[in-house]
């Protein structure tokens, strides 16, 4: 992702709260686990703890555990001396200082065994080897999955999972952000430019408006990528056609939300999660606002490409005082 490391932190409470933890964190040399949903910026998220921490003029190390065979994944994260010197792995290349583990819940149950060794005892010996080697690599992870949910279901290691959660840090979905949307927006917009060597102007309101609509279950790469391609070509209406045809995406087949286990109650008024669905709300009537005047107020037309039935039109239209009568006070 080409967002930056300080640009991680949003302005709403949750994003508040998850930089509050994220600093206290970064003093540490605890084991860190990151989860939420793929393309949300875990990575970006455990690269800045890195850079935060005393050991940031120490080595960032980085190994995906689904790219890779088991037998391959295991000698790349410890080493093989099978092979030219016995070769170091991610752990001896990390030294004193950071390896990554992206997706750690793909690890095999073999290589979850091995893991759990190294956090319990600091050491581990290469593939092939017996000689044992100490390491003072901190170890951070991620999940697109909720792993305690995955140890329930006997499908994670426990004892693992123990050490790996000492500090959890969840990164909501960007659909839990609307308010930071249109300001990411730009952010992105102006850091691509950079990178490509474009000039784009600004995205006018009704398009952020379109963008905070939307639900994003791809997350932050999701509208990184859209907006790669508004810097290369140049075209707002290409965006917004592209973002409209998205919504009709049914729910069943976007990315699920991680499991949570928490215990819910009745928020009270004015709670985050009244705020939440206010914003979801306004944001809706935005949405349809703009696509009428995109379609030049023809309902049926909006209806379809909003994937709503005509009567499930009206009804917003009516909830949400947008319609022909409205028009006409705005222009009058």
């Amino acid at each position: 992702m080409v967002i930056e490391e300080e640009h991680v932190f949003g302005h709403s409470e949750a994003m508040r709260r998850i930089a509050s933890v994220a600093a206290r964190v970064a003093e540490s040399d605890t084991p860190v686990l990151i989860e939420g949903e793929r393309g949300t910026g875990r990575e970006v998220m455990a690269r800045l703890l890195h850079r935060l921490s005393p050991r940031a003029p120490q080595p960032w190390v980085r190994l995906s555990c689904v790219s890779l065979p088991a037998d391959l994944l295991e000698a790349e994260l410890f080493g093989d001396e099978r092979r030219s010197g016995g070769a170091p792995g991610r752990l001896e290349q990390a030294g004193g200082g950071t390896l990554f583990l992206k997706d750690v819940a793909d690890l095999p149950a073999a290589l979850q065994a091995r893991l759990l060794h190294l956090l319990r005892e600091g050491e581990f010996h290469h593939v092939n080897g017996r000689r044992l080697i100490r390491t003072d690599a901190r170890i951070m992870a991620s999940a697109g999955e909720n792993l305690a949910a995955l140890v329930r279901q006997g499908r994670f290691d426990p004892a693992l999972y123990d050490r790996l959660a000492v500090a959890v840090i969840t990164v909501p979905p960007l659909r839990e952000r609307v308010d930071e949307i249109r300001a990411l927006a730009e952010h992105l917009r102006e850091a691509l430019c950079r990178r490509l060597g474009r000039e784009r102007p600004p995205l006018s309101p009704r398009t952020l408006e379109l963008l905070a609509a939307y639900s994003w279950p791809g997350n932050v790469r999701e509208l990184e990528d859209l907006l790669k391609r508004y810097v290369v070509l140049g075209e707002e209406a290409a965006l917004c056609d592209e973002v409209l045809g998205r919504m009709h995406v049914p729910r069943a087949g976007r990315l699920p939300a991680p499991a949570r286990v928490e215990t819910r109650q009745a928020p009270p008024p004015g709670s985050l999660r009244a705020i939440a669905r206010q914003a979801a709300r306004d944001a809706e009537r935005e949405a349809i606002r703009c696509v009428l005047e995109h379609v030049q107020w023809n309902r049926a037309e909006a209806a379809r490409r909003l994937g709503v039935s005509y009567k499930t039109m009206l009804k917003k239209l009516e909830q949400a005082n947008v319609g022909p009568k409205a028009r006409r006070r705005r222009i009058s």
